[in-house]
């Protein structure tokens, strides 16, 4: 178990970190969700040893580690950028930490061997890093650091500088990496830092969500998502962020309505008791609860609303309309004709996709629960 007990950091009388505290236990994918600035790459580097906090503590397996220097953790480290040697063949970048630590020369080659043939880079040992492509370059990065002994696998961005597809196809393979070490007896604990709530999504076991230094939740992936603490939790695990619909909440008797633009009017009355003291409200909803009205079932809370612009994505659509003077997005799972575009639509939410935020961001209660 990693432990960061009150860490804190300041750059030039800037608070980067502010009393972070976590658990992380081995064989979690842990990822660290948060926008550029959040304070992640330092986290990272304390955890390393790269950085000394200026307050709090690390416990490994309840020993401090705190001043312990880093050849003397069993962490290794995954960076933004790729950090290879450009006079260094592949398998000499991937052999000069081993080599630096003392291994003998049998023991590098089966660790090279066994990390290359895991990642699908064994037939590149030969080859100058100036001559294998991005992906085989972050493919490569990422074996020199399994092949060490380590405890904790740091990944700082890993994806950032590679291209959607080559990001898509290395999701694919970090999840297959880490579940291959389990079922080889290597656990440890794996880091992830990035500011992407899909590939957050995808890989995470656990998440803490950092924002300004600071960790706003935390918690298994899952109870995150459905249960987020506020807004910007909820936005960051949410692709494309989650729609903010400011709305008027009129209280009746033991009814309860959420009026947006006297446009749309939901029955909140099952959370009359939640709602009665606010005259305001925030409804969230995710792109992605929203769909086609059915005329059919007529099921969800009805929405008509302009559409004004349709992006296609493969065979999902991004449906950008307006609900009252709101701009609303949803994420489609079909494809949606241009002709629509200019025209009203009906589109529909279930109440179990609603949350409902005070004006100020924090979760008051869902709209409903299943």
């Amino acid at each position: 178990m990693l432990e960061l007990e009150g860490i804190s950091k300041n750059y030039h009388g800037i608070q980067v970190l502010k009393n972070v505290s976590l658990e992380i236990k081995s064989g979690e994918f842990f990822t660290i969700l948060g926008p550029t600035g959040a304070g992640k790459t330092t986290l990272l580097r304390i955890i390393a040893g790269l950085e000394k906090p200026d307050k709090g503590k690390v416990y490994l397996n309840g020993e401090d580690i705190t001043h312990l220097p880093p050849v003397k953790r069993k962490v290794s480290l995954v960076f933004q950028t790729f950090a290879l040697y450009p006079t260094m063949t592949v398998y000499e970048n991937i052999a000069l930490p081993l080599k630096n630590l003392g291994f003998p020369e049998d023991e590098i080659k089966r660790r090279v061997k066994d990390v290359t043939e895991l990642l699908g880079i064994s037939h590149l040992l030969n080859r100058s890093v100036l001559e294998i492509s991005g992906g085989e370059a972050q493919r490569t990065a990422f074996a020199r650091a399994l092949a060490k002994d380590f405890s904790i696998l740091l990944l700082d961005e890993p994806l950032t500088n590679v291209d959607y597809k080559i990001r898509e196809r290395m999701v694919v393979e970090m999840k297959k990496m880490y579940r291959t070490l389990l079922e080889r007896g290597r656990e440890s604990i794996w880091i992830f830092a990035t500011p992407d709530s899909r590939e957050t999504l995808a890989l995470s076991t656990h998440v803490a969500i950092l924002y300004k230094g600071e960790i706003l939740q935390c918690g298994p992936i899952l109870d995150v998502y459905k249960n987020p603490k506020n807004i910007i939790v909820a936005s960051y695990t949410s692709y494309p962020w989650i729609n903010r619909i400011n709305a008027k909440v009129n209280v009746q008797g033991s009814e309860c309505y959420l009026s947006i633009d006297d446009e749309v009017i939901i029955d909140a009355s099952s959370q009359r008791e939640f709602l009665k003291n606010y005259n305001e409200c925030i409804v969230g909803i995710r792109p992605a609860s929203i769909r086609l009205y059915d005329e059919a079932s007529q099921r969800g809370i009805l929405m008509k609303g302009l559409c004004e612009l349709i992006e296609i994505c493969g065979s999902d659509t991004l449906l950008h309309f307006k609900v009252g003077n709101q701009r609303v997005i949803a994420l489609l799972r079909q494809r949606v004709p241009f002709e629509f575009e200019g025209k009203e639509m009906r589109l529909c939410v279930e109440p179990t996709e609603v949350f409902i935020f005070s004006s100020d961001g924090k979760l008051i209660t869902k709209l409903s629960e299943r």
